[in-house]
């Protein structure tokens, strides 16, 4: 068992690092009514998981101690960049059109997790949908002014 539950608050990401996860800095931009800054065409793919699905996978790593040296989490899905900019201008309402830059060199084109292992062992799978979890942050940001 853990020490104690590890909280959302613990993992969620600062929107204005230079670090920062494309989720927040896309809903930040449009919530401050700037256009999302898309590097490159757009169509380069990521696997997006909500914060409270990773939490309850790792409390069950946790909790479970399963015999395995790796195991994914993810959502099992691929999500475009301009798929995830879509959700967010239609859930912020921001009437903005994405900004292009220049492709990132090194950029990764396709990015999705095997969960299967996570299914099998822990019997994890994300309870959250891109959509929902995007309109949890948005709610999220809006209370804590990010």
């Amino acid at each position: 068992m853990l020490e104690r539950p590890i909280e959302t608050a613990d993992i969620r990401q600062n929107p204005s690092s230079e670090y920062s996860a494309v989720i927040p800095k896309f809903i930040s931009r449009c919530l401050n009514g700037k256009p999302p800054v898309i590097y490159g065409t757009g169509e380069q793919t990521r696997d997006f998981i909500y914060v409270k699905d990773l939490v309850k996978a790792l409390e069950l790593l946790a909790e479970k101690k399963p015999n395995a040296d790796a195991v994914n989490l993810g959502s099992g899905k691929e999500t475009s960049v301009n798929q995830l900019v879509e959700v967010i201008i239609r859930e912020t309402g921001c009437n903005l059109r994405p900004e292009h830059a220049p492709e990132r060199k090194g950029e990764v084109e396709r990015s999705a997790a095997d969960i299967t292992l996570a299914r099998n062992m822990l019997g994890w799978k994300p309870e959250h949908s891109l959509e929902g979890g995007i309109k949890e942050t948005i709610s999220w940001m809006k209370k804590s002014d990010r």
